[in-house]
């Protein structure tokens, strides 16, 4: 190249930058709801593009409330989509976030019964969460319900 053009390899860095920035306004975005591309994924059931948001965003984005103060973990756990629940427990999300009613992710496994869903959440599910994955079974949901009380309202002794 000559003096003060950009190389190719300089040229590759540039656009490569470019795309980065605009992924991470894609990601970034939010709906009139307050929903980002991750709570649309899930709520459209696109895992595929769920997982590519999980595994490009940081923690923090993954934990954003919409305006009904849902996490994209509260959605997947309603949804009952395992392998999302799953894949956002593994990034590591803050479990224990309440929604408008004060739920956790956990209140609305014992709600919906998803014995599946539970197990994600209490269980660790590989090493590095086993520190993580301690739920605080005497939180209470804003109708002073922990999920202890749920599940005993649900008769359902399994969970």
């Amino acid at each position: 190249s000559t003096w003060g053009e950009p190389s190719p390899e300089e040229e590759e860095e540039e656009e490569e930058e470019r795309f980065r920035q605009q992924l991470l306004e894609t990601l970034a975005f939010l709906s009139e709801d307050g929903d980002t591309l991750l709570h649309l994924a899930i709520i459209h059931c696109m895992p595929s593009i769920a997982f590519c948001c999980i595994a490009q965003m940081p923690v923090e984005v993954l934990e954003f409330q919409n305006d009904l103060f849902q996490t994209p973990l509260h959605l997947s756990v309603y949804l009952e989509q395992f392998e999302v629940v799953k894949a956002l427990i593994l990034k590591g999300v803050n479990t224990a976030l309440q929604d408008r009613n004060g739920n956790t992710a956990l209140h609305l496994a014992c709600e919906q019964q998803s014995l599946e869903c539970v197990e994600l959440l209490t269980k660790p599910i590989s090493e590095m969460q086993i520190r993580k994955t301690l739920q605080d079974l005497q939180l209470q949901n804003w109708q002073g319900l922990t999920c202890l009380h749920i599940n005993t309202l649900k008769g359902n002794l399994q969970l």
